[in-house]
């Protein structure tokens, strides 16, 4: 997992003051924050009709906002889908609604799956992916089914309290931590599967 906070160079250069370089304590957080921000404005930016020059000016935008917030240096790369960040210190974190293409293949999913939603964050050589996903089957269904399905995995724990189930998992290479939800409005009344898998 990327680390809490990461050492990131800044230099700041104030009227008539010669410039100077500090250093700025970046927390993932709060990056991870101004990430939703920058990709929602990214977003209507970029309108229902994209084109290049609305996304490079979102991209400008967002890696400005982002910048401020943090003190460290970022670039941003956007197709109005999908928001990359890049920080100076080398971390990458990326947010799209779609699986992501490095998506751990021994890492297994419940399906039937619709992907609403991803997160990558990547430094020092490791990765941390966040999925949400929901589920036209039911609640009972899931929490059945989908434990045999990491019946190879050493099972840390599980947990179910408010119509939520939690389950920890590990092997030699990943931490997995799956939470079921029970259907509401918010998720189209379909059942929410979500897994955030930790490289170690």
């Amino acid at each position: 997992m990327a680390d809490e906070n990461n050492d990131v160079e800044q230099k700041s250069k104030a009227p008539g003051q010669p410039a100077k370089t500090g250093s700025k304590k970046t927390n993932n957080k709060t990056l991870l924050i101004v990430i939703s921000i920058a990709g929602l404005l990214i977003l209507i930016l970029a309108g229902v009709g994209i084109n290049f020059v609305k996304n490079k000016v979102a991209d400008t935008t967002a890696a400005g906002i982002i910048t401020t917030a943090t003190g460290g240096k970022v670039a941003v790369n956007s197709n109005g889908k999908e928001v990359t960040v890049k920080t100076s210190d080398g971390s990458t974190y990326s947010s799209s609604q779609k699986l992501p293409t490095d998506w751990p293949s021994s890492v297994p999913l419940y399906s039937p799956y619709t992907v609403t939603g991803s997160y990558k964050a990547s430094s020092e050589g490791k990765t941390t992916w966040h999925l949400a996903t929901t589920t036209s089957d039911s609640y009972d269904k899931v929490i059945a089914s989908l434990p045999s399905k990491y019946s190879g995995w050493t099972s840390n724990s599980s947990y179910e309290a408010n119509g939520t189930s939690l389950y920890s998992y590990d092997n030699t290479t990943y931490t997995v931590i799956l939470s079921v939800a029970q259907p509401d409005s918010s998720s189209n009344n379909q059942v929410v599967v979500s897994y955030t898998v930790s490289q170690k």
